[in-house]
């Protein structure tokens, strides 16, 4: 059950001194996605004394914050990152430290290669070769990579991350730096190792928004609905727009993370012609987490998850009830 909020923040040089901090107030806000751009967290840590101060307010100081609900599974990571800008301000009788922290900033930054492959070289060991020159983890592969030779081979210089592109381009991959890990994605499947469900038991707040296809009718002239329109059934059999996935809004949900496995229910999904349906059960449909942000405050406020839905293609990673 999510009840009793718990978190924690590490903050200090990678390989030294460190503050943990579990008592004071400390207030976040995470965004991240699947893209290669670092994911962000903005941070506010309220009336800490000087000594603590001067030793958590420095830039590139490493980060790690954990959250979760003491009844549940307790604080896990939800974010490690680096330092990239820090004040402090005053607030009425509240001193406020603000951070602005970045998930792989400085490998992104320093990394530079040069390096060069024969003909008929594979892609993918090319791809694992250039993924470890940032020296930091790389999550396992997805299963099933169709891999392709180089014909002529592969030659790069420059940063590392626009090889990693490249690369994953031509292999129909994505890749981002999920809490200072390396993670290659197929374009449209989750990973598969947990699934995440959703309901309004477990913190579901209100019915999803569809998010649709806002070009799908262009092509007749038709007007399309902008994106995260809410459709209704009122729509004639004259307007079907694909429905791409859906927005959701939960309790705060530290295993939902970009890429991850999700499993909605809602009677949002009895609207959606795609969705399987029983007699008398609330359908359940299969999604990858594309985009999530994480907001809270461990004294009051906001302890919420929002994150969007990718459908998941037919043949792609499914499950059941």
């Amino acid at each position: 059950m999510l009840f009793n909020r718990i978190a924690e923040l590490v903050v200090g040089e990678a390989n030294g001194d460190a503050v943990i901090i579990q008592d004071l107030r400390f207030s976040f806000e995470i965004k991240k996605d699947n893209e290669k751009s670092t994911n962000k967290l903005t941070l506010k840590i309220y009336n800490m004394n000087n000594q603590t101060r001067c030793l958590v307010e420095r830039v590139n100081n490493s980060v790690i914050l954990k959250a979760g609900y003491e009844d549940d599974i307790g604080a896990i990571t939800i974010f490690t990152g680096t330092v990239v800008s820090a004040w402090t301000i005053r607030e009425g009788n509240d001193t406020i430290t603000e951070m602005s922290v970045c998930d792989g900033i400085l490998p992104l930054r320093q990394n530079k290669i040069s390096l060069s492959y024969a003909p008929g070289t594979s892609a993918l060991d090319i791809l694992d070769d250039v993924s470890h020159t940032f020296n930091i983890p790389v999550k396992p592969f997805p299963e099933n990579i169709n891999d392709k030779p180089y014909i002529r081979g592969f030659a790069f210089c420059g940063r590392a991350e626009t090889a990693m592109r490249d690369i994953c381009n031509y292999l129909g991959l994505t890749w981002s730096i999920q809490n200072n890990e390396i993670q290659i994605l197929s374009k449209d499947n989750p990973i598969t190792d947990e699934l995440v469900v959703l309901t309004p038991e477990n913190g579901l707040i209100g019915f999803p928004t569809r998010i649709v296809d806002s070009t799908r009718n262009q092509s007749q002239g038709d007007t399309s609905p902008p994106s995260q329109l809410v459709l209704s059934e009122s729509l004639g059999s004259n307007n079907q727009y694909q429905i791409e996935g859906y927005s959701v809004k939960s309790l705060l949900q530290p295993r939902l993370y970009p890429g991850c496995y999700v499993g909605l229910e809602s009677k949002m999904l009895l609207l959606d012609p795609s969705t399987d349906k029983s007699d008398g059960e609330r359908p359940r449909a299969f999604f990858r987490a594309e985009v999530v942000t994480h907001r809270g405050d461990t004294f009051d406020g906001e302890w919420i998850t929002e994150c969007e839905l990718k459908a998941i293609p037919q043949g792609g990673k499914r499950g059941g009830k």
